[in-house]
């Protein structure tokens, strides 16, 4: 009896994989589909049932989350921007570590005051000075990573706070 429930669970957990997973750029979290691309990218690919793997399948929909995140994004989706400037900073899936793009939407995120974003941006500049040799650029990343620790400082994050006093 107990060899005969775990066949079925067995066979019940192999027919939840293999339908494909299902996501609404527009309305759907963007945490399941990170969860979804993280598992799929940590093992082989599996087939669906459409031959379709599920690298395959993170891909299609982080196409399209990309396109809806940069409309409201532009719309001044402070959240949305943060989540592409991430995905650029970190080199993630299908897209390439790309610093300017980073930058480009952390800043528009920062602009809503949206303090994570600021702090994200300070840390990377802070990052950027400790391995510059050049002392002018370093001087320049020094100046925007106090710029932006401020602002997330007075935007209430603490921990910026305690970093401005580096500078």
């Amino acid at each position: 009896m107990k060899k005969m429930a775990i066949v079925f669970l067995i066979f019940g957990l192999v027919g939840l994989m293999a339908g494909e997973f299902k996501f609404n750029p527009q309305k759907d979290n963007f945490n399941e589909l990170y969860k979804f691309c993280a598992n799929s990218y940590s093992q082989k690919g599996i087939n669906f049932e459409d031959k379709k793997t599920d690298r395959e399948v993170c891909t299609k929909y982080l196409n399209e989350i990309s396109e809806v995140y940069k409309k409201d994004c532009e719309l001044g989706n402070a959240s949305k921007c943060l989540t592409l400037a991430l995905l650029y900073q970190n080199g993630e899936y299908n897209f390439s570590q790309n610093d300017k793009k980073y930058l480009l939407y952390a800043k528009k995120s920062c602009d809503c005051n949206f303090v994570s974003a600021c702090s994200s941006i300070a840390v990377s500049y802070h990052i950027k000075s400790q391995n510059e040799n050049d002392k002018n650029i370093k001087k320049e990343y020094e100046k925007q990573a106090k710029y932006y620790y401020e602002k997330a400082c007075k935007l209430g994050h603490k921990l910026s706070c305690n970093s401005i006093k580096g500078f």
